[in-house]
C-alpha cells in the first residue's frame, strides 16, 4: 500500500497513530522530496513531535537536496520543495 495512502489512514485512527507513523516516515524514509510530499499531502497539520524531527532532518538534509535539485536544472522541484514546506509551516 502506498505510504501516502497509510499516512491517511493513521490520521483517521487516532492522533497517537497518526504522530507514530509520521515519526517512522521522518526516521527511516530515505527519499526527503517523497517525504515532504507525503506528509504534505494531507490537509490536517503534523503533529509537534513530528514538526520538530522534520526540521531537525531539513537542517541536515534540504540544502543538500536543494543544490542537487538545481544542478540538474529542475527547478520545479525546487520551488515545489519551497511549496511543501510553506504548507508544513516549517519556515525558518
Amino acid at each position: 500500500m502506498p505510504l501516502r495512502l497509510l499516512h491517511l489512514f493513521a490520521d483517521q485512527i487516532s492522533a497517537d497513530i497518526k504522530e507514530y507513523f509520521e515519526q517512522e516516515l521522518i526516521g527511516k524514509c530515505d527519499n526527503l522530496y517523497s517525504l515532504l510530499t507525503i506528509l504534505s499531502s494531507n490537509k490536517k497539520p503534523i503533529e509537534s513531535n513530528s514538526k520538530r524531527l522534520l526540521k531537525e532532518r531539513l537542517s541536515k538534509e534540504y540544502l543538500i537536496e536543494k543544490r542537487q535539485f538545481s544542478n540538474r536544472e529542475q527547478q520545479d522541484k525546487v520551488q515545489r520543495l519551497e511549496k511543501m514546506k510553506e504548507i508544513l509551516n516549517l519556515e525558518d
